[in-house]
């Protein structure tokens, strides 16, 4: 399965607002105070960003410093096995005249009614199910299983009392179902690899060739994690000390693109702080924050491309190029980043990789075991997450897209 990469601009305001836990719930943003202040914080300004040596100050020496970064993870022989099913998960094929079985997957139209009338929630097209997923409610699958393309069935089916649905909680309902197609995922054969890989021709060459894509997969990660804590170590006043006219201008830059979004949205500057359940004076400490934040990082890049006089040349391009590369698993070019964010973000992109690259090679780098975070399981009743969806193919892809890692300046334009 391929990895998508969105590519900040800056640092993500509303990204690091929603990772938040300074927002006040029922704070108002419409005192006195408050609108004084929105008034202020609107009253952006086309401020030119300061020339280096008014950007403040960098007095480290890096061969001082020591960063800890989480070991470049192994790969092991699950992992290939992992990402080549989902390969041929990525590229199940139709069959033709079987019956439908558990572990396939049909692509269904559904209606569902309740005494012959419709019922929100209860329809949609084109919806790809496997079958033994549980993904609908109990017994609607297991009506599925036998069954050929272009065959209509009708599958009723009851409710439970304490389903996840208020309005469908013990309900008798019947979904009249077509199948579009039935497909199933392929084997992995040496056929197979021939379709899919450009140098390999047996399973064993396959996973050999895997096993070596994501080892580059896992040395570009660990460089990023590197890059990152570099960085965080950097921003601090004891080495890196920005202008107040460097932490002046990337706050006003913030405020035009929140200003540039409201436009585009239709919302106010009032309204958004509402929204996070802040007041006007909290929101602006955020953004202080995140100011702060970029002209740590600004004044770094500036600084370190100054130094070793860092070229958007053939090998600095190729070499950044080459990175996202791998990282996305598909190729990228330096079209594709000047079609989608321009030749000047292109070449501050190459300058920072390279000053990133430089600043590696100067710090101690401490490998230590890596610590797993632990995300509390959300306590949603499992028929409320078993709800027939309503989207289309098409919207699900779109959805799914839409909800890529968008990264922060520190982490993205960094690499």
């Amino acid at each position: 399965m391929k990895r998508k990469f969105l590519f900040a601009l800056g640092m993500s305001f509303c990204l690091l607002m929603g990772c938040s836990n300074k927002a006040m719930n029922g704070a108002t943003a419409t005192s006195a105070s408050n609108i004084k202040k929105i008034q202020e914080m609107e009253n952006v300004k086309d401020l030119k960003k300061p020339e280096l040596k008014d950007m403040g100050t960098v007095n480290v020496d890096l061969s001082t410093i020591t960063v800890e970064v989480p070991k470049k993870y192994e790969i092991t022989d699950e992992m290939i096995n992992e990402h080549i099913d989902t390969i041929r998960e990525d590229n199940m094929v139709s069959i033709d005249g079987r019956e439908s079985q558990m572990g396939d997957t049909v692509n269904i139209d559904y209606v569902g009614t309740e005494n012959g009338k419709e019922f929100a929630g209860g329809s949609a097209t084109d919806f790809n199910l496997v079958l033994g997923s549980d993904a609908f409610p109990k017994g609607f699958e297991d009506q599925l299983v036998g069954k050929k393309k272009g065959d209509t069935v009708d599958i009723p089916i009851t409710f439970p009392e304490d389903y996840g649905v208020a309005d469908l909680k013990g309900k008798s309902v019947n979904f009249k179902v077509t199948v579009n197609d039935v497909k199933t995922v392929p084997e992995l054969t040496d056929e197979f690899v021939k379709q899919h890989s450009e140098t390999s021709k047996t399973v064993s060459e396959y996973k050999k060739e895997t096993r070596e894509q994501l080892e580059k997969i896992s040395l570009a990660e660990y460089y990023r994690s590197t890059y990152s804590k570099i960085i965080e170590k950097l921003s601090n006043d004891e080495y890196v000390k920005p202008s107040e006219k460097l932490i002046k201008y990337e706050k006003n830059e913030i405020l035009k693109q929140i200003k540039s979004s409201n436009e585009n949205s239709g919302q106010t500057l009032d309204g958004l702080i509402k929204d996070y359940g802040m007041d006007a004076t909290q929101f602006e400490d955020e953004i202080n924050t995140v100011a702060k934040n970029n002209a740590y990082y600004d004044l770094i890049m500036e600084f370190y491309a100054n130094k070793i006089n860092v070229k958007v040349d053939d090998e600095t391009i190729n070499n950044f190029l080459s990175y996202y590369t791998v990282l996305n698993e598909s190729e990228l070019t330096k079209d594709y980043f000047i079609q989608n964010f321009g030749e000047e973000t292109f070449n501050k992109m190459t300058t920072e990789k390279a000053v990133c690259d430089y600043l590696r090679t100067q710090v101690k780098i401490k490998d230590v075991d890596a610590v797993e975070e632990t995300i509390p399981y959300e306590n949603v009743e499992k028929d409320e997450r078993n709800v027939p969806e309503t989207k289309t193919k098409t919207e699900t892809e779109t959805n799914s897209q839409s909800e890529e890692t968008v990264q922060s300046q520190e982490e993205t334009t960094a690499n």
